[in-house]
């Protein structure tokens, strides 16, 4: 299984809009991926960082796990333009995005 992991920062005059996010934005992902295996979609809302009343790194953090690299890159080959222009719907500001495979450890 892997993790497409997106990183959007959190900055004095970043903005980011959940409800569109999770209204519009996931849900078309959904109709995208969901046949091409995406199995889980987790989203983090940052709240914080280690040290006590300091702001989060991050406003959002997206883990999206799929069965196989190839069902999330043929979805993002057909709809990657879509995924990108939508962006600006959301956030002004740009993701950082990173591919991980998932180890479970018990």
């Amino acid at each position: 299984m892997i993790s497409i992991i997106m990183l959007y920062p959190k900055t004095t005059d970043s903005t980011f809009n959940w409800d569109y996010f999770i209204s519009s934005h996931i849900k078309r992902i959904h109709e995208i991926f969901d046949p091409l295996g995406l199995v889980r979609v987790q989203l983090h809302s940052g709240m914080g960082s280690a040290l006590p009343g300091q702001p989060p790194p991050y406003a959002c953090l997206c883990e999206f796990n799929f069965e196989t690299l190839e069902g999330f890159q043929k979805g993002f080959m057909a709809e990657g333009a879509w995924i990108m222009d939508d962006i600006h719907n959301y956030t002004n500001v740009q993701p950082l995005v990173q591919i991980s495979s998932l180890r479970d450890l018990k």
